[in-house]
Formats: structure tokens, C-alpha cells, sequence
């Protein structure tokens, strides 16, 4: 592999971020990502296990121990509170729609 400097594809993408980059945002972006994510993550979870109802302390244990296929299920899709929280970051610090990354 060859090391390539002048990525012009990496030098696009972060464009758009230049004119709003300080190191005050870059604390602030890590803050609310992490609340965001958090905050999200605790409601997809909460959700998952309201709908269980009777059953959550069993799905609970599938879901710590990856024991079946709707847990492994479950626990991909809450990724997707990771993605969501970016998106939120990107909208509160930078101002810019999530559709720009």
C-alpha cells in the first residue's frame, strides 16, 4: 500500500466542515455525541424492553450473552443510535444537515 498525501476524496469530505473547525467545537461535537448517543441508546433499550414486557429479564440475558438470533438482531440495530447521535452532533455544533457527510 502505497501512501497517498494528497487524498482528494478525504479533502471533499471534510470541506465542508473547515469554515466552522475550532477546537472548542471539537469539545462540544465529543460532549453532545456522547449524550446523544447515550440518551439514545437508553430509549431504543427501554423501548425494546417495554414491548417484551413479561419477558425483558430474559431478553435481557440474550442480549448480554448474544444467545439468539433476535439479540445478535437487536444489538446490530442499536448501532444505528450511534449514527443518529452524529447526526444530531453535526446539526447542534456545525449547523449542517447529516445528509453532508
Amino acid at each position: 500500500m502505497t501512501w497517498r498525501p494528497d487524498y482528494s476524496a478525504h479533502a471533499e469530505f471534510v470541506a465542508p466542515a473547515g469554515p466552522s473547525s475550532a477546537l472548542w467545537r471539537f469539545f462540544l461535537g465529543l460532549f453532545v455525541a456522547v449524550v446523544a448517543y447515550v440518551a439514545l441508546n437508553e430509549f431504543y433499550f427501554q423501548t425494546i424492553y417495554a414491548f417484551a414486557g413479561t419477558s425483558a429479564a430474559s431478553l435481557h440475558g440474550n442480549l448480554l450473552k448474544g444467545a439468539t438470533p433476535q439479540a445478535m438482531y437487536l444489538l446490530l440495530f442499536s448501532f444505528g443510535t450511534m449514527a443518529m447521535a452524529v447526526g444530531v452532533t453535526v446539526r447542534i455544533v456545525h449547523q449542517r444537515n447529516a445528509s453532508s457527510l
